[in-house]
Parts: C-alpha cells; sequence; structure tokens
C-alpha cells in the first residue's frame, strides 16, 4: 500500500447533503427532496448509522416530547411546526438564508452558507 497525494477520501470537501444508513445513502437534492440510493464505495463515507431510512417512519415519543414543550404556547400545532423546520435546517450540510441588506436599503439578498 502506498501513500497518495491530496484528499483520496474527500474529508476536506465540503460536507455533502447525505446520512449512510443501514440501507442505503439518504441523499438531499439540490431541490431539498430525499433520495435513498445503494451504498457506493466511490461515495468515501466514513459512518453508518445503525438506523434503516423509513420515510413512514413515526415517533411517538418524539412527537409527544415536543408537543408537551410548547403545550402553553399561544398556537402549540404551529410552534411545533416551526421547531421541525428549524431541525431540519440544522442537518442540511448548506442553507440559503435571506439576510437584509446593507444598512437601510430595505432589500434582502439570499446567501449560501456552509458550516
Amino acid at each position: 500500500m502506498c501513500a497518495r497525494d491530496g484528499d483520496p477520501f474527500r474529508l476536506k470537501e465540503q460536507r455533502r447533503g447525505v446520512i449512510n444508513c443501514r440501507n442505503g445513502e439518504l441523499w438531499l437534492t439540490d431541490d431539498n427532496q430525499f433520495e435513498l440510493r445503494p451504498h457506493r464505495a466511490e461515495s468515501f463515507l466514513t459512518y453508518c448509522l445503525a438506523v434503516e431510512y423509513d420515510p413512514s417512519a413515526k415517533c411517538q415519543l418524539f412527537d409527544q416530547t415536543v408537543s408537551e414543550i410548547f403545550a402553553k404556547s399561544t398556537n402549540p400545532a404551529d410552534m411545533v411546526r416551526h421547531w421541525i423546520e428549524l431541525m431540519g435546517y440544522a442537518i442540511q450540510p448548506r442553507r440559503r438564508i435571506t439576510k437584509a441588506g446593507g444598512c437601510c436599503t430595505g432589500r434582502a439578498t439570499t446567501q449560501n452558507e456552509a458550516d
């Protein structure tokens, strides 16, 4: 075995939107959809979660806990929805974020943010 120049395992690249599960690689596509793809050595994924991806799976304990946390808010259902959306943004490797322009311009700009 000989040493290789560069980054053969792509560890220094920008993070890609993929979660490696037991039953395949779950990719976040450019249009923010999920696509389950077969495992491929060429993906160079260095981890695999000990779960199978199931788009119809439910977690009653999670749903109940989040509902209890926001139960006293003026609109609990909206708060739960916002929380779920926030968690979705948190796991994405790239985010489109709208921010205000310069001082008092009244314009907004959209940027790609990466961790």
